[in-house]
């Protein structure tokens, strides 16, 4: 009983220590973003973005990482900013503005691609003044167009998947070629986000540790406009960035409170195989080095029809599908909705930066690197959270199993009926049912020994 006592008093702190431990992990999760009084502007961009999108699909349809079609399109998206007036720093045999790296491929296909060159194109806003950091709007541009299913291929032009980001990024860039910012302004556009947003790691990897500490907030723009509602994630804790840009965006569903967690093997971090929803796109490296990062996308989040991620309620998702096409886009949601949430996107971007909230932006940002250096803003930290809400689930099941087991045990008579014990009786015993002896033999002549043959009868050996 000692025993047992003491089992249960040492399971009780188990689970008191783990729950405690949770707790203080999510207390951040459950605080909610400061929120800033912003002068908030509204203009009417969604058919220009829109616009975009239709061009890119007409005439770049096929923006396969490592096809010619990936190359044309990032000749001509660098031939778009350098006509807003923006400078580059990086450049290649194939233009101003192009990051070019080699990488080997393998698409879902199949299909090896070994040693070619793809391409990022980076373009730079410089600060009006001093510049107070770099300030990073990315997306990615290339697609799934020359994935096969058997011999057909898919011909998916990306609209959803990266389509409506590099339209919305591509008219931020165009609308602000003439707001003056205390930040330079970096637009990125990545390539292989299809796979692995690869573009995105080898940009991240590639950085001095000098720029990437300047980067003083990344905006990303992953799928939009394909979903039922438009979130806004900006990590896993209430930040005072996170606040400066909810309270600056118009048009934002709240994110749910149980954020679901997906698998997505994504750096080489075993023991973090899986990240959170909200951190998929190319901000996920930048946010795993404690870059402050926020990340537009365009889902269901509170849907649970698909294990990873639900588009549209009612609908199949056509991320990484042949159907990932603008006509796929309009036939499900329709143009009009399409425009008015990239509208907000874009709204939400331009009143961020605008020079009326200059003093705000500035505030939110100087607290946004301790921050998520105290917090840990990315995939671990989620990771961790994930694993101590499961351990303590575990515990608290066993511990449950081992307090129903004792108490059964204890108060067995009123939930077992027993079978009464009867009580052994001893009968008497019936000397008539034995042989008796042959009077008519003579005892000595019977007696040969000990062989014990003609031993007098004892019931009771």
């Amino acid at each position: 009983m000692e025993r047992l006592v003491s089992r249960r008093k040492v399971l009780i702190a188990i689970i008191a220590l783990m729950g405690v431990l949770v707790l203080s992990m999510l207390t951040g999760c459950s605080q909610v973003d400061p929120e800033y009084d912003l002068v908030k502007n509204r203009g009417e961009y969604g058919d220009l973005v829109f616009e975009n999108m239709q061009y890119l699909a007409d005439n770049y349809p096929d923006r396969s990482m490592g096809a010619e079609g990936e190359l044309n399109a990032a000749q001509y998206l660098a031939s778009k900013l350098a006509s807003f007036g923006y400078t580059s720093e990086y450049s290649s045999d194939e233009g101003v503005g192009l990051q070019r790296f080699r990488i080997n491929n393998t698409r879902y296909d199949g299909t090896t691609l070994s040693d070619i060159h793809v391409y990022n194109v980076i373009f730079t806003k410089k600060a009006a003044g001093e510049s107070k950091g770099v300030i990073l709007l990315s997306t990615q541009y290339d697609n799934l167009y020359q994935e096969k299913t058997g011999d057909e291929m898919w011909r998916a032009d990306g609209s959803y998947e990266s389509g409506s980001g590099t339209a919305t990024l591509l008219a931020l860039a165009e609308l602000m070629s003439n707001i003056e910012c205390s930040y330079d302004v970096t637009f990125a556009f990545f390539t292989g986000g299809s796979y692995g947003w690869q573009g995105a790691s080898q940009y991240v990897a590639n950085l001095k540790s000098a720029d990437r500490e300047n980067i003083k907030l990344n905006i990303n723009f992953s799928m939009l406009g394909g979903g039922d509602n438009l979130y806004l994630y900006s990590g896993e804790y209430a930040t005072d960035f996170g606040g400066y840009m909810r309270s600056a965006s118009d048009g934002l569903t709240p994110n749910p409170k149980d954020k679901n967690v997906a698998p997505f093997i994504m750096e080489n971090y075993p023991m973090y195989a899986f990240s959170n929803i909200g951190m998929i796109g190319n901000q996920y490296f930048l946010m795993n080095r404690n870059v402050p990062t926020v990340n537009y996308k365009s889902h269901n989040w509170s849907c649970k029809e698909n294990p990873v991620m639900t588009e549209m309620q009612g609908k199949a998702n056509v991320y990484h599908t042949q159907n990932d096409t603008l006509a796929m886009m309009i036939e499900r949601k329709g143009e009009e909705s399409i425009k008015s949430m990239l509208n907000d996107v874009v709204n939400s971007v331009l009143n961020a930066l605008s020079k009326d909230n200059a003093v705000a932006l500035d505030s939110a940002l100087t607290l946004s690197k301790g921050q998520v250096e105290s917090k840990g803003q990315n995939s671990q930290a989620a990771a961790v959270t994930s694993i101590a809400i499961k351990l303590v689930a575990v515990a608290i099941f066993f511990g449950i199993a081992l307090t129903v087991r004792n108490y059964i045990r204890k108060n067995r008579n009123l939930y077992i009926k027993q079978k009464p014990v009867e009580e052994d009786v001893v009968k008497p015993f019936d000397f008539d049912t034995y042989p008796k002896k042959d009077e008519s033999k003579d005892d000595d002549d019977d007696f040969d020994g000990d062989d014990g043959k003609n031993q007098p009868y004892d019931p009771f050996v």
